[in-house]
């Protein structure tokens, strides 16, 4: 996110924004707003969008596990498999 220009990204929009705004409170936006208005190092803000990426991951994957329409594959092993059944959503 940083490298693709998070920061830019994030001065352009508190230029039209409140940083209060609901949108500008997500991953990778809360931290960067954080560490432009002064509140925290650059490190520190690496460290926090990285740890906050890693919780909001977990959560997503207890939440798929609990789901049973979830289609798990390994991509790389079974692509085939992936491909027939796309094709087969696709032509239902």
């Amino acid at each position: 996110m940083l490298d693709a220009g998070l920061l830019d990204e994030t001065r352009g929009l508190l230029d039209q924004y409140e940083p209060q705004l609901k949108a500008m409170q997500t991953l990778g936006y809360r931290e960067s707003i954080m560490h432009l208005q002064g509140g925290m190092s650059y490190p520190d803000m690496v460290a926090l969008i990285q740890t906050r990426t890693r919780h909001y991951a977990k959560r997503q994957l207890t939440w798929l596990r609990k789901d049973s329409e979830t289609f798990w594959v390994d991509s790389f092993n079974e692509s085939g498999r992936v491909k027939r059944f796309i094709d087969d959503l696709i032509h239902r």
